[in-house]
């Protein structure tokens, strides 16, 4: 597993605690569904562009546009789209869609860069948001108020000043050994829960319809 998605796991997971209902879970951008595969809804669904299918029969993943999912509206009661947003061009729609996908008490769980991320050193910041596929580096809290109109949005900052310092070279590790990369992803991620208050790293967004 690449160590940026072990590390984002254990945030999302251990760190800030953040799960699905009992009943039904779509992860939009779900890789190879590792998320999916630690979660216990009775439906449990993934969906990608280019799905990595290494579970097995343990969770099932959809190949699809998250703009046009084959999916019927108004029937998730927890949708997660962890670091999807910044990589799509038309981010409004998306929003829309994943609204429309959602129950009407359901809740849906974002994840971005901020505006202001900046690796280390900082002036390789927007050649790696490039290489990453990002159309936009992040996004501002208001900015992504701004595009959830009629929704109650709940905002946590997670900084993440150990993973941002440590990135260039964790990334080389991670494609050389990638069990050391996940252990060093895991340190990085202990040492930055001591610290989430900031807007140079990640926010994490609970979206509920109020209308």
């Amino acid at each position: 597993m690449y160590y940026a998605e072990y590390y984002r796991w254990l945030v999302v997971h251990r760190y800030l605690g953040i799960s699905g209902g009992p009943k039904s879970l779509l992860d939009v951008g779900c890789h190879d569904g590792f998320f999916l595969r630690h979660e216990s809804a009775a439906l449990r669904v993934g969906l990608d562009l280019r799905p990595v299918r290494r579970y097995g029969s343990e969770v099932l993943l959809v190949q699809a546009d998250a703009l046009r999912p084959p999916l019927r509206p108004a029937s998730w009661e927890t949708i997660f789209c962890f670091d999807l947003i910044e990589h799509v061009v038309d981010d409004e729609r998306l929003l829309a869609t994943l609204l429309d996908l959602l129950c009407p008490d359901g809740t849906l769980w974002l994840s971005t860069p901020c505006a202001e991320t900046r690796i280390f050193p900082a002036f390789l910041t927007a050649r790696a948001s490039r290489g990453w596929g990002h159309v936009r580096n992040g996004y501002t809290v208001e900015e992504l108020r701004g595009k959830l109109p009629g929704c109650e949005v709940t905002f946590r900052e997670w900084n993440e000043p150990f993973l941002r310092f440590a990135c260039i070279p964790l990334h080389f590790l991670s494609l050389v050994w990638p069990w050391l990369g996940e252990r060093a992803a895991a340190l990085c991620a202990w040492l930055d829960h001591f610290f989430p208050a900031g807007r140079r790293g990640h926010l994490f967004v609970r979206v509920r319809r109020t209308s």
